[in-house]
C-alpha cells in the first residue's frame, strides 16, 4: 500500500511540474549568410552565390546578398570576384593553380573564409565503349591513373552536345554539389583506375552527339560536407526544411565552395 502511495505521490509531482514553453520559429536575428558555389580550371565554371538563412515558416530562403566583398586567395595572388546578376564570378581571366587557397568574403562588416586544398587534375588516358550484353559489364570503359595521395574524392560528370559542336554542352549528370563520389554510375572500379560507367546516359547509335566525360577531383574534407549534404539534406544546400546545415565557413557563415581540379576527355561514336 505504501509503495502504491509512492507511485501516486510521484506521478501527482511529475505532471504538477510542466511549464509550457513557447519557441519562437520565425525569429530571424540573426540571418546568417549563405555561400555555395563551384570554382575549377574549366572555362566559365567559377562562380559563388550568397543568400541567407530564413525563418522557419518560409517556404524559401531569402532573397541574393549581392554587397559582398569576394576574394580567391593564396600565397602568391588575389584574385577579385565582382558580381554579375545575382552570382559572382571572377573580375577577369581565372588562373587557376593548385595549391591551398582560401575564399575569403567580407559581407555587413564581418568577414568569413573557407580554406581549401586543391590538388593536380587525374588525367583520363582512355575511353572505349563496348556492351557484351551483361549490364555490370557493358558501358563507357574509362582508363586513368590513381593518385598516391590519399586525401583527395573523385567524381565523374558527363555532358553532351546534340549539335556536335562543343558548344552546347548539357550535363546529363547531376551537378557536382549532388554527386556521389566514386558510388553513382559506377559499376566496376579496381586499382588501376579502370570503370564502367554511364551505359544508361549514352546513345551509341548517334555519330552526331558530342559527348564530354569530366573527371572532378577534390579534397577529402569537401567529399564528406556532400556526404552530409546528400544524407540529411536531399542533395539540396537550400533546402526549405529546417535542418542543420553544416559549414566549412568561419565566423558562422553557412555553406561550401566546391573547388574541383579537372581534366576531361571529348568523344563522339
Amino acid at each position: 500500500m505504501k509503495n502504491s502511495f509512492k507511485i501516486i505521490l510521484v506521478f501527482f509531482i511529475m505532471i504538477s511540474c510542466k511549464k509550457k514553453v513557447i519557441i519562437d520559429l520565425n525569429s530571424k536575428n540573426p540571418n546568417l549568410p549563405v555561400f555555395s558555389g563551384w570554382i575549377s580550371g574549366q572555362s566559365g565554371n567559377q562562380e559563388i552565390i550568397i543568400k541567407s538563412t530564413s525563418n522557419y515558416s518560409s517556404n524559401s530562403v531569402d532573397s541574393y546578398l549581392t554587397t559582398a566583398n569576394v576574394n580567391y586567395i593564396d600565397a602568391s595572388s588575389s584574385q577579385y570576384f565582382s558580381l554579375n546578376g545575382n552570382v559572382y564570378k571572377p573580375n577577369s581571366n581565372f588562373s587557376f593553380t593548385t595549391g591551398e587557397k582560401s575564399i575569403v568574403i567580407q559581407l555587413n562588416g564581418k568577414t568569413y573564409e573557407q580554406k581549401v586544398s586543391v590538388y593536380p587534375p587525374v588525367n583520363i588516358e582512355s575511353i572505349e565503349y563496348y556492351d557484351n550484353g551483361v549490364p555490370k559489364e557493358s558501358g563507357l570503359l574509362v582508363g586513368f591513373t590513381l593518385p598516391t595521395e590519399k586525401n583527395y574524392a573523385m567524381a565523374f560528370e558527363l555532358l553532351a552536345d546534340s549539335t556536335g559542336s562543343g558548344n552546347n554542352y548539357i550535363s546529363l549528370t547531376p551537378t557536382i554539389h549532388s554527386m556521389e563520389l566514386f558510388d553513382n554510375y559506377i559499376d566496376e572500379f579496381n586499382e588501376y583506375g579502370d570503370v564502367v560507367i554511364f551505359k544508361e546516359l549514352l546513345d551509341p547509335n548517334n555519330t552526331t552527339i558530342l559527348y564530354k566525360l569530366v573527371l572532378h577531383r577534390i579534397s577529402a574534407e569537401q567529399y564528406n560536407y556532400l556526404f552530409r549534404i546528400q544524407s540529411s539534406m536531399n542533395d539540396d544546400l537550400y533546402a526549405t526544411q529546417p535542418y542543420n546545415l553544416p559549414t566549412m565557413f568561419t565566423n558562422g557563415g553557412l555553406g561550401i565552395v566546391i573547388v574541383s581540379s579537372d581534366s576531361f576527355f571529348e568523344f563522339t561514336f
